[in-house]
């Protein structure tokens, strides 16, 4: 599978659902941590940067899965996107799904709807706190 895909898996287990830049970045990120052998070595390379772990590759990837037809994209007041599965994303999402154990399914559905729960402070800072070295080059308080 490839870092796009898990992309798409992240964006689809949102059921239609907007996510905004933390989710995406947040959502991977521990994804990536959590199931290393799962996700493999072309996975996402995140740093610590301004609010924690980021990889510019995930909105590049969630940029071209719009593209594709695959993802829908808003930009926001305040100048960020937002995004979300097109129906063609979610039937290619179900795709990808079946190659998953359904221990990776549920996690994924888990970390979405956790991460989506939570204020972005709130999630920033419970992702500093399980991986302290993400908030290296912080910009972020509270």
């Amino acid at each position: 599978m490839t870092r796009s895909d898990w992309n798409l898996l992240v964006l689809a287990a949102a059921s239609g659902e907007r996510l905004q830049p933390v989710h995406l970045q947040k959502i991977l990120f521990l994804l990536g941590e959590n199931c290393p052998r799962t996700t493999g070595s072309s996975y996402y390379r995140f740093a610590p940067y301004h609010y924690g772990a980021f990889d510019a590759d995930v909105y590049r990837d969630a940029e071209r899965l719009e593209s594709q037809g695959l993802a829908l994209m808003w930009r926001v007041p305040g100048g960020w996107k937002e995004y979300a599965v097109s129906p063609a994303g979610l039937t290619r999402a179900r795709e990808l799904e079946a190659r998953l154990s359904p221990a990776v399914r549920r996690y994924v559905q888990q970390l979405v709807n956790w991460a989506r729960g939570l204020s972005f402070g709130d999630l920033v800072s419970a992702v500093y706190k399980a991986y302290p070295w993400t908030k290296a080059n912080s910009i972020f308080r509270k």
